[in-house]
């Protein structure tokens, strides 16, 4: 086991910082960075690992402290880290997760024992998407009870590629993995060739997605903001009985997107623990 010492920066942060506050510590030269998923306030915390020379500490926390503005809960703790493998314990955090009788999400230091099992292999990298989380679960749920038999399927905010990639190994014909974020595009590409799906997955920014698609199925897990600025623009995707799937919502969230898109749908709601998931069929 290679055991070696670190120099550990984490940011306890609202989740929608977390990505800004990635690029800085990314900036600085970490050797990886961590963003564990939101809790029930939509908060989280961003771990970076640096060696250990080298660091201009100083600089790094007042560019942070720059994301504080009125928040109470932001806080910055740094820690030198001795004597362990730390690639190996974060690692390990990723357990495999059962979806259904037959698909598996797992870690590419995983193995599943079943030759029949459909098996989705996520690198657990820097964009948000491994199965853990309920709002992604619930997605990954939710494909697995659906038939998705030749079907088209658009991922908005697709993180690693998780829900698009379960979606084609369960049989959509084609999925687009549609991200803000450059790293998450890159991410879901690599998670793509990992499950032999490129053929099949395209991942772009949103201003590259063709004008005249007319998806199946949409997949969006996102923030709330997102999905009330993005309620014209997902609706004009889906074909006339296409299905809408939108996660990321808190409990005290859900009668803002159903106000938002029950004009169009005819909507349902599952809620685990704090999260909530809101799917429909377009024109039902």
């Amino acid at each position: 086991m290679k055991q070696t010492d670190w120099n550990s920066v984490s940011v306890n942060c609202r989740f929608d910082q977390s990505d800004q506050i990635t690029e800085v510590l990314e900036e600085f030269g970490a050797g990886s960075v961590s963003v564990l998923a939101p809790d029930d306030d939509d908060r989280t915390t961003v771990t970076a690992l640096y060696e250990l020379d080298g660091l201009d500490l100083d600089q790094l926390f007042s560019d942070l402290e720059k994301f504080q503005h009125d928040d109470r809960q932001f806080q910055i703790t740094q820690e030198i880290l001795h004597g362990r493998d730390w690639v190996k314990e974060s690692q390990d955090k990723f357990e495999p997760i059962l979806v259904n009788d037959e698909m598996w999400i797992v870690s590419p230091w995983h193995k599943v024992d079943d030759s029949e099992a459909k098996v989705v292999t996520i690198n657990p990298g820097m964009s948000f998407g491994t199965g853990h989380h309920p709002t992604t679960r619930m997605c990954l749920e939710f494909l697995a009870k659906h038939d998705l038999s030749d079907c088209e399927v658009v991922d908005f905010g697709c993180g690693s590629g998780i829900l698009a990639l379960a979606a084609l190994k369960l049989g959509c014909r084609f999925a687009w993995g549609v991200d803000m974020d450059n790293d998450a595009l890159d991410e879901s590409t690599d998670n793509a060739e990992r499950n032999d799906l490129s053929f099949r997955f395209m991942a772009v920014h949103p201003n590259s997605l063709p004008s005249d698609i007319s998806a199946d199925l949409i997949l969006a897990n996102l923030h709330l903001d997102i999905l009330l600025e993005l309620t014209g623009t997902l609706k004009s995707f889906l074909s006339e009985s296409g299905w809408l799937v939108m996660s990321g919502i808190l409990r005290s969230q859900v009668e803002q997107v159903q106000s938002a898109y029950e004009d169009t749908f005819d909507l349902e709601v599952k809620f685990e623990g704090n999260w909530a998931m809101i799917s429909g069929e377009k024109g039902s």
